[in-house]
C-alpha cells in the first residue's frame, strides 16, 4: 500500500505534536491544598503545599479583608515577616497586625515552566486574646475577670487560672473558696480579702489546636476602709 507525501507529513507531525505535549505540556498535579487554620496572635502559622511534576516553582499570594479579594505576590522580602525559605511550605510570622489579620486568604501557584496551576485558597482566622475586668479595686468587693475573644471561643478547649501572690516566685492553680469559675471564661471574686494585695492572676486557654495562650493581669488591692 502506498502512502503519499501528504499523508506522511501529517502522521510525522501528529506523532511529533503528542511527544511535544507529553514532554513539555503536562501540568504540575496538586496532590495537598493549604489548609486554613484557626489560631492566636502572634503565634507562627505553617502552611503546605504538595504538587507531583518536574522542575516546580511556587509563587505564593496573599489577599486580606482590605485588598478586595485581589491576590497579591508574596516577594522574600523579610520586611512582610514572611518566610519562604523552603518553595512549597509557608511560615507566616508573626501573625495579626496590618501585614496578616485574621480572615486574610493565601495561595500558591505552581509552575513547571511551561504550565501553572492555582491552589485552593486557605484562610487563617486569629483570635487576639485579652482580659477584661478591674485592675485595682477594695478589700471586701465583687467583681469579674474574664477572657474576652476577638473572634469567638468555639476553638477554646478548656482554661485554667492561675494566681501568683505578692511576693511569691511560684505560679499556683486558683482554689480559693471566695473565687469560682476556675475553670471558665470568666473568673469572679466574692469578698476578697486585703491579703491579696498585689497578687498576680493569669489565665491559660487551651485551644482544639493544642495551642496555649497565657493572659496576664496584675490584680492591685486597695486597702480596706475603715470609718470612725
Amino acid at each position: 500500500m502506498k502512502l503519499s507525501f501528504r499523508k506522511i507529513a501529517v502522521t510525522l507531525f501528529s506523532i511529533m505534536f503528542k511527544g511535544i505535549n507529553l514532554a513539555f505540556g503536562q501540568c504540575p498535579l496538586i496532590t495537598q491544598q493549604p489548609a486554613s487554620q484557626f489560631d492566636c496572635v502572634p503565634n507562627s502559622i505553617v502552611m503546605t503545599v504538595t504538587a507531583t511534576g518536574n522542575n516546580l516553582t511556587y509563587q505564593w499570594q496573599r489577599s486580606r479583608p482590605s485588598d478586595g479579594g485581589v491576590f497579591v505576590n508574596l516577594p522574600v522580602d523579610p520586611g512582610y515577616q514572611i518566610n519562604l525559605g523552603t518553595p512549597n511550605v509557608l511560615q507566616i510570622q508573626p501573625t495579626g497586625g496590618v501585614e496578616n489579620p485574621s480572615r486574610t486568604r493565601y495561595r500558591v501557584i505552581v509552575s513547571n515552566g511551561s504550565c501553572s496551576v492555582t491552589s485552593e485558597p486557605a484562610e487563617i482566622k486569629l483570635n487576639d486574646i485579652s482580659l477584661s475586668g478591674f485592675q485595682a479595686t477594695c478589700a471586701g468587693s465583687k467583681f469579674n475577670l474574664s477572657v474576652v475573644f476577638s473572634e469567638d471561643d468555639l476553638n477554646a478547649r478548656s482554661y485554667q487560672w492561675e494566681k501568683l501572690p505578692n511576693g511569691q516566685t511560684d505560679w499556683i492553680p486558683v482554689t480559693d473558696s471566695y473565687i469560682s469559675g476556675t475553670n471558665t471564661h470568666t473568673l469572679t471574686f466574692d469578698n476578697i480579702p486585703a491579703s491579696e494585695d498585689r497578687t498576680k492572676y493569669r489565665c491559660k486557654v487551651f485551644l482544639t489546636s493544642v495551642r496555649i495562650m497565657i493572659i496576664l493581669l496584675t490584680i492591685v488591692r486597695k486597702q480596706q476602709m475603715k470609718y470612725p
